[in-house]
């Protein structure tokens, strides 16, 4: 499974340069911060991962 989860992150759109974005939605509480948490831990520990940063970018840390 993690390979397929690299391949689908490195291959889709939308990206700039060599930038993949991954958009979470949904309702307070719902767990999109868990979400996401879970999936920079996997990229984080996976071999592309180890050589590709991410970080996770909260929307209410740039509107508020």
């Amino acid at each position: 499974m993690e390979g397929d989860f690299l391949t689908v992150l490195k291959n889709e759109k939308p990206k700039v340069g060599d930038t993949c974005f991954i958009g979470i939605d949904g309702h307070g509480g719902s767990g999109k911060s868990s979400l996401a948490k879970k999936i920079v831990d996997k990229w984080r520990s996976s071999k592309f991962g180890q050589k590709n940063a991410v970080e996770i970018l909260n929307q209410t840390d740039y509107t508020q």
